[in-house]
């Protein structure tokens, strides 16, 4: 279930020795990096999005790949797997929220709280 994530081979074709270790491991549906840029598209913004994911996202994204490659093991993958679900649970909340048009969504003890 976690593991790397699908690299297009653009990317792939540019690894240095130690970013091949990334390729050793199958794909899976979360990593480290996953958690990390979790907001990615607020990350690159509306610019040079091209650029700016191959000049800050990618070599940090490798970095943790990398790690995820050297941790690898079940407790590792349950980790991640238990960090993720939250997450994204809550990106897709806010996601929710701001299609209604509600841009202030704090986490509260009763629960979430929404307002304009």
């Amino acid at each position: 279930m976690s593991g790397r994530d699908l690299q297009v081979e653009q990317y792939t074709r540019l690894y240095n020795e130690e970013e091949k270790l990334i390729l050793s491991v199958r794909p899976g549906l979360t990593d480290y990096a996953s958690i990390k840029f979790i907001n990615l598209d607020e990350i690159l913004g509306d610019g040079e999005v091209d650029e700016k994911y191959f000049r800050e996202v990618e070599p940090e994204k490798n970095r943790l790949r990398i790690r995820y490659v050297k941790e690898c093991s079940l407790w590792v993958d349950l980790r991640i797997i238990l960090q993720t679900l939250p997450l994204s649970i809550q990106n897709q909340v806010t996601m929710e929220y701001a299609k209604l048009g509600l841009t202030d969504l704090r986490v509260s003890r009763i629960g979430l709280v929404a307002g304009q």
